[in-house]
């Protein structure tokens, strides 16, 4: 990283030059889909960047429309001369200026919560208990009554609805996970930090799976967050921290063949550390001996080909985690249902992002609701009764978007939760059929 002459700092590899203008980003960018604006566009931005670079004054505009990028690296994928705008943009943002005091209480407790709350599991249980609390009491109301707060009110209740409560924890998580028969592999499990506060069945339903597999599943105790809501909010120091303490908590847990999660985003975060920790040699070296064992959950699925079903069939949506999508291992949900029995795999329809990226409603929240409004509307013609994604955030964002537009029929899952073991499956069929008297059989 240097530091350029307005105090912003932009990657050393930036090169002003390398865009040659030709605009194959534009159709790709989800906010400039929704609202073609140039300077809204991946081009646009890097000409931004490029002012800045050139140490052009930072302005309430300039700094907007870099916010406003989602970091969904769709432009990153199209881009013929390779450039990666999407985190030149994350590497030189400037700090925001937010319009109204509304706008910049709710910034400051995002970066609260990045800093302060969410690496911390008992204050984010806490968190995730009060908020539907404080939204059934409608105690989020009073804070409209505040001069200048109104919007502040109303979209904290939006973002209530969006989390759920934290469900009550069935005791502290083993450590090490036996694997169902011979052990093939050894794998540690990144727990990350939403999904295990309020999304824990899913991470409970991959471990199982992974068990069936022939894998030994090992969860180190000290892991914290993975850093990717800092890094995406500015704050790469509290970023470097939490991957510091990451990579000793599973270097403790050593020996293991790969490291695996529930949360795609988090994945791609845990792959990129040797980037993130690229000024110490050292350090470089030991994320990256580490980023080198990181799979996507359904890239590792895909690579131990067990036997799972269904846990229902017909027409299924799958929305891939934007990262993945626009990364080496993109297609890791459709290549494993199609190989499901009864299941007609159908892509999610969307502007290219669902919205949730990250903590981006609490930055734009009428972009990150038109984005998830496009896919809601859209999924009404698929015909598809579930929607099956990798990624527990664009999870509890499709769910708030359907509840929004009180499509109760379809419902959201997890690839953990919608694979069951082919063995369990058969299994609890041979029950059934010895509750209604069919006797015993055996199956081969």
């Amino acid at each position: 990283m240097s530091r350029i002459s307005n105090n912003i700092e932009i990657s050393a590899h930036f090169d002003p030059y390398r865009c040659s203008r030709c605009g194959f980003c534009l159709a790709s960018c989800p906010t400039y889909r929704l609202e073609p604006l140039e300077p809204g566009s991946p081009r646009g931005r890097l000409i931004i960047l490029n002012h800045l670079a050139s140490g052009g004054s930072v302005t309430p505009a300039a700094a907007w429309f870099l916010d406003r990028c989602l970091g969904c690296r769709a432009c990153e994928s199209v881009c013929p001369a390779g450039i990666k705008p999407a985190r030149e943009i994350l590497a030189g943002r400037p700090p925001s200026f937010p319009r109204s005091l509304s706008e910049g209480f709710l910034e400051w407790l995002w970066r609260f919560g990045c800093g302060k709350v969410i690496p911390r599991p008992a204050m984010l249980r806490l968190a995730l208990t009060l908020l539907p609390l404080l939204r059934r009491t409608r105690l989020l109301r009073l804070v409209a009554f505040f001069p200048g707060f109104a919007p502040l009110g109303r979209q904290l209740e939006q973002i209530a609805a969006l989390l759920p409560a934290a469900p009550q924890p069935k005791g502290k998580r083993a450590h090490r996970f036996p694997s169902h028969g011979k052990e093939k592999y050894r794998v540690a499990f990144f727990t990350g930090c939403i999904t295990e506060a309020a999304l824990m069945p899913v991470n409970d339903a991959a471990i199982e799976l992974l068990r069936h597999a022939g894998c030994t599943v090992v969860v180190p105790p000290a892991q914290t967050c993975c850093g990717a809501l800092s890094h995406h909010c500015g704050d790469r120091e509290a970023a470097i921290r939490l991957a510091r303490r990451n990579l000793a908590a599973f270097e403790a847990a050593e020996p293991f063949d790969f490291v695996t999660g529930t949360a795609a985003a988090c994945v791609v975060h845990l792959q990129e550390y040797p980037e993130l920790l690229a000024l110490s040699p050292a350090e470089r070296n030991q994320a990256q001996r580490f980023s080198s064992r990181v799979r996507d959950f359904a890239g590792l699925l895909r690579e131990l080909e067990p036997a799972f079903v269904p846990v229902s069939t017909g027409r299924v949506a799958y929305h891939e985690s934007c990262l993945l999508r626009h990364g080496a291992n993109s297609g890791g949900i459709r290549q494993i249902l199609s190989t499901m029995p009864g299941v007609e795999p159908v892509p999610a329809p969307h502007l290219g992002c669902c919205g949730s990226a990250g903590g981006y409603f609490f930055r734009h929240s009428e972009v990150a609701l038109g984005l998830l409004d496009a896919e809601i509307t859209a999924l009404k013609n698929t015909g598809a009764c579930t929607v099956v994604t990798d990624n527990p955030g664009c999870l509890l964002f499709l769910r708030y978007g359907l509840d929004r537009h009180n499509m109760d029929k379809i419902r959201v899952l997890h690839l953990a939760e919608f694979l069951k073991p082919r063995r369990s499956a058969e299994q609890a069929q041979i029950s059934v059929m010895k509750g209604a008297g069919y006797g015993y059989y055996l199956i081969l």
